[in-house]
């Protein structure tokens, strides 16, 4: 999605950074269970200066655009697979355990991970997340 964005954003002009083309790559085909560290271990800048330049161009930090990606695959999953067990849930999609899971769909959707199974999309918002 931010790839695309960043695709019509720069069709006119100078193109992005492939640095954080590449960045963003490398999240998505993770679904964001990465660490900033390893992803700057991969390119010939900074871990500080990296995450200056992505936060200037997506407008998000690193961590948040990965924990919005950890957010939306596990989503998916918990509604397209309705699983039984949420533990198992949580550590296949990179969270700790079910509690910290949690935590995650409380900060984007006001829901737990066990709600989502019995409420319908029209009842969950889009918390607005603070700009770090």
């Amino acid at each position: 999605e931010i790839l695309q964005f960043l695709n019509r954003k720069y069709a006119d002009g100078p193109n992005p950074d492939p640095v954080i083309a590449q960045c963003l790559e490398s999240m998505q085909k993770t679904r964001g269970i990465c660490r900033i560290r390893n992803i700057a271990e991969t390119t010939p800048r900074s871990e500080r200066f990296l995450s200056r330049s992505f936060r200037d161009v997506t407008g998000l930090s690193m961590k948040t655009y990965c924990e919005i990606l950890k957010f939306q695959n596990s989503l998916l999953g918990i509604s397209t697979l309705q699983p039984r067990n949420l533990t198992s849930v949580a550590n296949d999609f990179g969270y700790y355990d079910l509690p910290h899971m949690n935590r995650a769909y409380r900060k984007f959707i006001n829901h737990t991970a066990s709600d989502v199974r019995f409420i319908s999309p029209e009842e969950m918002y889009i918390q607005e997340l603070p700009l770090e």
